[in-house]
């Protein structure tokens, strides 16, 4: 969520389809620690139904894939055990051994595709040190008893950083959209919203914000280029 200097298509990008979000208030108590129980409770809460199907199917292989390969890793799958570490050696061995076609063949994944944020990333930064406030706003299950944001040094990155886990408030609840844009000490309408789920983004544009959906990575950055008159890097 960032400071608009021009916006542009406004009313193009407010016109996005509402879907039904399941209700993610509930069952929020902690989960048995397994991967695998884990990982079906995140599918349930966060992604099926929320998420379009193509994106809901990557999350649940990708998550699959890494609960194989720290289980015969560590011989057993405690979610309380995964650290930054592991998840960093995750990255690198996504880079090394990438994914595997339909022919079998297996190939090597480029480090913007593990880290599917980081082009994104790039211009946030690029638009903070242009004096353009940024936030980070996350529909999250919590940080314990793993952290997944502990590698990615949000605070250090973005000036305010918002957990719906904190607030007892999730997206695409429009009292979530107020109170981040209230910490940039902003106005709705001053503020651009990035998101992949459609509902979140129909909410967004009915407070004024500027909307862009996040399908491509390289899409989203030029746009917010684009939005923000920032010059290509």
């Amino acid at each position: 969520m960032t400071t608009p200097r021009a916006v542009a298509d406004v009313q193009d990008r407010r016109k996005i389809a509402s879907r039904k979000v399941i209700d993610l208030d509930r069952g929020l108590a902690e989960a048995d620690d397994t991967l695998t129980v884990w990982t079906q409770r995140y599918l349930d809460l966060a992604v099926r139904g929320v998420r379009c199907g193509e994106v809901a199917r990557k999350i649940a292989r990708h998550l699959e894939r890494f609960a194989v390969w720290f289980t015969a890793g560590l011989g057993h799958d405690r979610v309380s055990a995964v650290t930054p570490r592991e998840v960093t050696a995750w990255r690198d061995h996504l880079a090394a051994e990438g994914s595997t076609g339909r022919g079998g063949t297996s190939t090597g994944m480029a480090p913007a595709t593990v880290n599917t944020a980081h082009q994104v990333l790039k211009v946030a930064k690029q638009a903070r040190a242009a004096g353009i406030r940024t936030a980070v706003l996350s529909n999250s299950l919590g940080r314990t008893p793993y952290d997944p944001y502990a590698a990615s040094d949000l605070r250090g990155n973005f000036d305010e950083v918002v957990f719906s886990t904190d607030h007892r408030i999730r997206k695409p609840d429009p009292r979530i959209f107020q109170i981040t844009a209230d910490k940039l000490s902003l106005r709705p309408h001053q503020c651009v919203f990035v998101d992949d789920t459609e509902d979140n983004l129909a909410a967004a544009a009915r407070l004024g914000m500027t909307v862009v959906f996040a399908l491509d990575e390289d899409d989203v950055a030029r746009d917010l280029r684009q939005i923000f008159g920032l010059p290509a890097l």
